[in-house]
C-alpha cells in the first residue's frame, strides 16, 4: 500500500494505509528515540501525517 499523490487521483487508485495495516510496535519495544534519550540526546519528529480530509 502507498499514500496516493495527484497521479492516483487522476487514475482513480484507492491505495492507502488502512488502520489494521499500521504494523504498530509492541509497547515494550524501545524506539531509536528512546534509546538516544537514555544517552542524553533530545529527538523530535517532523513530517506529514496524512490524516485525511
Amino acid at each position: 500500500d502507498w499514500i496516493p499523490g495527484d497521479s492516483a487521483k487522476a487514475d482513480g487508485a484507492q491505495r492507502f494505509l488502512h488502520v489494521q495495516d499500521r504494523n504498530e510496535l509492541p509497547l515494550e519495544q524501545l524506539t531509536v528515540a528512546e534509546i538516544l534519550a537514555g544517552a542524553g540526546y533530545q529527538t523530535f519528529f517532523a513530517g506529514k501525517w496524512h490524516l485525511g480530509g
